[in-house]
């Protein structure tokens, strides 16, 4: 998650801190009840709906199903605001602050910024009476989402949208095994199996690595969880007060990546490598992992029109038993001072229906709309549309949906300064990238120490 958008999303932490929120409801307190009769059919007043969202993340979905909520809500008017993402996160603090924001907005897991932050501040309306009064099924949703909806005082203030596993993918290019001799990955494949086939795929020109084995995503908080959790470690504890990067299990899986790119010289690591995905869209590695199954469609992107016969499948799973990852959740939530909260929650309703999750996966090129994650129910992912998706090989939407199966769950630092968090791990582990330091006891012994007094930080919110 090193990324220039991650850092805009996370940097607007600080400046929204310090911005009063009087006016808005405690998260703590428990909401009133909707009256059972007071739903959106029995009222017949005209209603302007707003809807406050990052652009490129809903452009075509919004396109397809705004018209048939319109239409079973006739009295409902729909208003888009699409913000641009550099923007995005800083205006919503604005919005939320000022006590203009709209009725529903987008939100985010990663970076808790906009997930359990906003929650925690009291700007979001809690929406488990709607969930009792509509009867609606939660175990609909893949494994995990529902624990990640209750990431504040285990009550729900965010509905599904859409999501992802993140990190646990592997991405091979098929000619590179096969002119090695060498099967191409699996779900079944082992760390002993991926570090001898790296070791076998590299080629070099004297001292110069002109085809690396493998790559890996190196860099990020998301990537350090799926790393660690591989060996049985962890980033943070379940409750996110402590961190987990120095017990043993973190220690061999980082330590595993890092002999692989310093001492087998076969599996690319950023920082070593500016890029290790970008090598492998140019044919330069045999496999990337770390990654997520649905970055599928910049893979097909780069690859396609190469006439590169390439495939997905999951990371091995290392000692722990688990391939390691973290679910990614992006809800949409519901402004506590919205004054058409029935209208709202249908929307979010609609926002979480199997047609919307399958459609939201295949924006048209110009339709503005560059995300291509599809929904979080359990039935996209069985659709045959989703398991059939144009322009993909044989068995990468299968792979997608097996990610989907094995959801593993979401942590983060309880105080909201995970951005800090990221910042000292990335920094820490570039210096033994670079090899600039010795990754032995005492480096693992420094960067928990600096992770946690990050966390005895008190939170965010209340700063």
């Amino acid at each position: 998650m090193s990324t220039p958008r991650t850092a805009t999303r996370r940097a607007h932490l600080r400046a929204t801190a310090t911005i009063a929120t009087a006016g808005f409801a405690a998260a703590a307190c428990a909401p009133s009840a909707p009256s059972a009769g007071d739903t959106p059919a029995t009222k017949k007043a005209p209603v302007n709906l707003r809807l406050v969202w990052r652009a490129t993340e809903a452009e075509y979905t919004f396109s397809q199903r705004i018209p048939s909520f319109q239409e079973k809500f006739p009295h409902v008017k729909v208003d888009v605001e699409f913000m641009p993402p550099d923007e995005f996160y800083t205006k919503v603090g604005v919005l939320f602050s000022s006590n203009s924001m709209g009725d529903v907005t987008f939100l985010e897991a990663d970076d808790e910024a906009f997930y359990g932050f906003w929650t925690a501040r009291g700007v979001l309306k809690q929406l488990d009476p709607y969930i009792a009064r509509d009867k609606v099924d939660m175990s609909v949703f893949v494994p995990n989402t529902v624990e990640a909806l209750k990431i504040v005082d285990g009550k729900i203030w965010s509905f599904p949208y859409k999501a992802f596993m993140a990190r646990n993918g592997l991405f091979y290019n098929a000619n590179v095994f096969q002119e090695s001799g060498i099967p191409i990955p699996t779900d079944n494949w082992t760390y002993d199996e991926m570090r001898n086939a790296a070791q076998r795929m590299t080629k070099r020109s004297g001292t110069e690595v002109t085809l690396w084995g493998g790559g890996r995503n190196f860099g990020g908080d998301f990537s350090f969880m799926a790393i660690t959790r591989a060996f049985g470690g962890d980033l943070y504890s379940p409750d996110g007060k402590k961190t987990l990067i120095g017990n043993e299990g973190s220690r061999q899986g980082i330590s595993w990546w890092l002999d692989r790119y310093l001492k087998d010289q076969s599996i690319a690591l950023n920082p070593g490598v500016s890029n290790p995905r970008q090598l492998f869209e140019q044919g330069k590695s045999g496999f990337v992992g770390g990654y997520n199954v649905g970055d599928r469609r910049a893979i097909a992107n780069a690859l396609g029109p190469a006439g590169v016969q390439w495939g997905a499948a999951l990371m091995p799973k290392g000692p722990s038993g688990k391939r390691g990852g973290a679910f990614f959740l992006t809800p949409s939530g519901m402004n506590v001072q919205t004054k058409h909260p029935d209208e709202a929650w249908e929307f979010q309703k609609m926002l979480a229906e199997k047609e919307t999750g399958v459609i939201m996966g295949f924006p048209p090129a110009l339709s503005g709309q560059t995300s291509a994650h599809f929904g979080v129910r359990k039935d996209v992912y069985t659709d045959p549309r989703v398991l059939n998706a144009p322009d993909m090989p044989p068995g990468v939407m299968a792979a997608l949906a097996r990610s989907m199966q094995e959801t593993e769950p979401y942590y983060t630092a309880h105080n909201f300064l995970a951005a800090d968090v990221e910042k000292v791990v990335n920094d820490e582990v570039a210096k033994a990238v670079r090899a600039q330091v010795q990754y032995d006891t005492g480096f693992f012994q420094n960067m928990a120490s600096q992770v946690q007094l990050i966390l005895d930080k008190p939170s965010a919110v209340t700063r």
